[in-house]
């Protein structure tokens, strides 16, 4: 929320707080004996919440709307965005995952899955504005347009961007006993190529000319490399994409969920818009 806030008050931004609360079926309640519960209406506790975020959007000079719904959170929040036009959907990272959030994934994984706009996970309560941001690019489609996102939410923060590439066939090398040589050959030809696609990714990808951006490029397990770089960066924020079709995520699972499950630092997912 607080984040939430202080992004609206940066960019002079339209907020709205939205609150899900779960439907309570009222006849099962009273079936199972719980009739204090089921006459109880819930709504009076979530309203004095909603108003003390209000306060606290107030308290970052934003007046928000507010709004509570009830059902299931991500399609709820889905819905509310697609109404208010969000240009961005701010929501926070539960700490432990349940049994039911291993099965299905959390808010934030089913969020980006059916949301076509920029969602940012926040891990913890913010102190300060971003001063680091850590742009993740896999150089497909979306990438130019996490760039943008990443660019666009802070105007002060550093900005890094980081390629992480994995040799192509380097395992089937090293399984079948190739010489080192040839590997140490495969890999430099690789980073050539790596180095490559990233000058000529840069060149489309038109930067703001007064913004500078310092550029990485790191041989390795993209997810693995992405999390060093922003623990050696102190990243505020890694901004990375959704670019994945279905049956990749099916079969090599998703880059993007694992960051958002373990990384320290706030998640920016960035889709094509």
């Amino acid at each position: 929320m607080v984040r939430a806030a202080m992004l609206a008050a940066e960019h002079e931004a339209k907020l709205e707080i939205v609150h899900v609360a779960p439907s309570v079926d009222r006849y099962a309640l009273k079936r199972l004996g719980f009739d204090k519960l089921a006459g109880r209406d819930p709504d009076p506790p979530l309203r004095h919440q909603l108003d003390e975020a209000v306060a606290l959007a107030r308290s970052h000079n934003v007046t928000p709307t507010t709004k509570l719904t009830k059902g299931g959170a991500a399609s709820k929040l889905v819905q509310e965005a697609e109404r208010f036009g969000a240009d961005l959907v701010v929501v926070g990272a539960r700490g432990e995952r349940s049994i039911k959030d291993a099965v299905i994934g959390t808010t934030a994984e089913r969020l980006m899955e059916r949301l076509s706009r920029d969602i940012l996970v926040v891990r913890a309560a913010p102190k300060a504005a971003y001063d680091t941001v850590l742009i993740c690019v896999a150089l497909g489609p979306v990438s130019c347009f996490v760039v943008r996102s990443a660019i666009s939410l802070s105007t002060q923060a550093r900005l890094h961007m980081l390629h992480a590439f994995e040799p192509l066939f380097e395992t089937k090398l090293v399984s079948h006993g190739a010489a080192s040589e040839t590997i140490r050959s495969h890999r430099l030809a690789a980073k050539r190529e790596a180095a490559q696609a990233l000058h000529t990714f840069l060149e489309q990808c038109v930067l703001p000319s007064d913004r500078h951006v310092a550029t990485m490029l790191r041989r390795g397990n993209p997810p693995h490399e992405i999390l060093i770089a922003a623990a050696h960066l102190r990243a505020g924020v890694i901004a990375v994409g959704k670019n994945q079709s279905a049956v990749e995520e099916f079969f090599l699972g998703s880059a993007t969920k694992h960051i958002i499950r373990v990384a320290s630092s706030d998640v920016l997912i960035s889709a094509a818009h």
